[in-house]
């Protein structure tokens, strides 16, 4: 049986432009006479994440077919780099690329090779802005659910108060236990909702959150200015004030009943701490600049093609006593 072997080389060393064309070689090595029914280029890209690791193919073409002598043989080939998903590693997911080659020989298992690649952006595309709509504002907790919380456990405990003390007055002695209980139900409700009420109150003060960027678009490995504003019109203590540079990635494969399944990622690339803790009285507003560098493989703000790459500011604060962080987002356009 004849031996065949394939290896793979490209034509230019290093990542990988995307939507330009790749080209190499397949340099193959036989052995003996063979017949080859198709030699069979796959360009692929996988998300790997925490769970799976699921492949996309994107392109295959088939660069030779015919007989091999004995020897050596080299197969040129030129196939295309869709424009995204680019290459980008989050700490939990992952879109990589490969590039595979197959020769089908019959009755014979088939050979194959296998180069990963690095796609990245074109270096010759000019800067541009990638329009990702407005960023969400300031998050707010969901309160309605504490209010009703603390009613139900007012009006349970207030009614087991007094159904306990009406049969203990007719002398059924032993609910008289049930009646503390009842008070204690009484006095989580109560509870429940002075600590919302405080919090809205707190956060009707708080006048102003924001932080401010200038307009990018930044290259990787620049850096990125933000100003943080803070005011009040009245006492107001925030603990944990801090500002992170976020990236989040999304990208859409199949899934295993072939419907669409997007996959989405999200992480602190770095993370500033403003203030420890800090109490506004309203006099003046609290103002910081905080400065953050791109890395310099910074994947660019992309959304098309069902591969999205989003690069933003986080400003992250919490109120004394709350749970419930505030939250400011500012999209940071990376060209």
């Amino acid at each position: 049986m004849s031996s065949c072997t394939l290896r793979l080389e490209l034509a230019e060393a290093g990542p990988v432009a995307a939507g330009t064309v790749l080209q190499g070689t397949v340099h193959v090595e036989v052995d003996a006479p063979v017949q080859c029914n198709g030699l069979h280029l796959e360009l692929r890209w996988f998300v790997n994440d925490s769970t799976r690791r699921e492949p996309e193919r994107c392109r295959s073409v088939v660069v030779f077919e015919g007989h091999w002598a004995p020897g050596s043989h080299a197969v040129p080939f030129a196939i295309h780099v869709p424009s995204s998903p680019l290459t980008i590693h989050t700490k939990v997911m992952k879109v990589d690329w490969d590039l595979t080659a197959r020769a089908d020989i019959p009755w014979s298992i088939d050979p194959e090779a296998t180069l990963a690649l690095e796609v990245v952006r074109d270096p010759k595309r000019p800067r541009q802005r990638t329009d990702l709509g407005t960023a969400p504002g300031t998050v707010l907790p969901k309160f309605v659910m504490s209010y009703m919380l603390g009613l139900m456990a007012i009006g349970m405990g207030g009614m087991a108060t007094y159904i306990t003390g009406l049969l203990f007055s007719y002398g059924f002695s032993i609910v008289g236990l049930f009646i503390p209980v009842g008070l204690l139900f009484v006095g989580v409700g109560v509870h429940l909702i002075w600590t919302q009420a405080r919090e809205q109150v707190q956060r009707a003060r708080l006048t102003t959150f924001e932080i401010t960027v200038p307009s990018g678009p930044y290259w990787p490995g620049d850096a990125v200015d933000g100003e943080i504003l803070i005011a009040t019109d009245a006492r107001v203590d925030l603990l944990d004030v801090s500002l992170s540079l976020r990236r989040e990635a999304w990208v859409v494969v199949r899934g295993h009943d072939n419907k669409n399944v997007t996959r989405a990622a999200s992480d602190d690339v770095d993370i500033r701490t403003v203030w420890p803790n800090i109490v506004l009285t309203g006099a003046s507003p609290a103002t910081k600049r905080v400065s953050f560098t791109l890395p310099f493989d910074a994947v660019p703000t992309t959304c098309s093609g069902g591969f999205g790459v989003r690069w933003y500011l986080q400003l992250e604060a919490t109120l004394y006593g709350s749970k419930e962080p505030l939250r400011r987002e500012v999209n940071v356009q990376v060209g």
